[in-house]
């Protein structure tokens, strides 16, 4: 189950590299650990699948949520970088959920009937992200999909690194205070949000 939460202590901008990768590599290792579990046990009480579940998306969350900001605003290029390529293991293990069939199976297999309102709109929906997925496609399509979205997910980046280097490293510091943002608007097809533990582009 979800631990209570507690205040996040920030490291000092030396330490900030090792601190995110170790913290992105423990939480998406238990996101798999959470998986592997579901799976292996395949839960037949729907809410207890549920909160299974969202202990892998809250471990998925928080290294979203952090990789996005110091990929963003950290003062380092090198906790920048770590932060995006934290982002891509992301979308990438998000990907691999999403095609996974004997997981969904599990979400499937269970009996929704007895969940109140709220629960089985998010058991719903949590079905419709599979298939929309692509999970329900043969072998062929989901790899192919795979490729597709790796290829996608490596490239996402690029637009906003390309744009901070032509801005100066004095430019992408100055980020954080909104400095790059107004010049990035100028630029929408460089422009990316953060939307839960996805990244999309923004329309001008």
């Amino acid at each position: 189950m979800t631990e209570s939460l507690n205040p996040l202590t920030l490291p000092t901008p030396a330490d900030a590299e090792e601190w995110l990768d170790s913290r992105a590599r423990a939480d998406l290792d238990r996101a798999r650990e959470l998986v592997a579990g579901i799976k292996a046990d395949r839960p037949a009480d729907a809410t207890d699948l549920l909160n299974r579940w969202n202990d892998v998306s809250v471990a998925i969350g928080n290294v979203a949520s952090v990789a996005s900001l110091f990929s963003e605003v950290h003062p380092l290029e090198t906790v920048r970088s770590r932060g995006e390529s934290a982002m891509q293991e992301v979308q990438k293990l998000d990907t691999d959920l999403s095609l996974d069939r004997d997981l969904y199976e599990v979400f499937a297999a269970v009996d929704g009937s007895g969940l109140d309102a709220t629960a089985k709109r998010l058991l719903d929906k949590t079905l419709l992200d599979f298939h929309r997925g692509g999970v329900d496609k043969d072998d062929a399509t989901r790899t192919r999909v795979k490729e597709l979205s790796e290829r996608a997910i490596t490239h996402r980046w690029s637009p906003v690194r390309l744009l901070a280097s032509r801005l100066g490293p004095d430019a992408a510091v100055r980020g954080a205070a909104g400095v790059v943002v107004k010049r990035v608007l100028s630029e929408p097809a460089a422009v990316f949000r953060a939307s839960g533990r996805h990244v999309a582009p923004t329309p001008p």
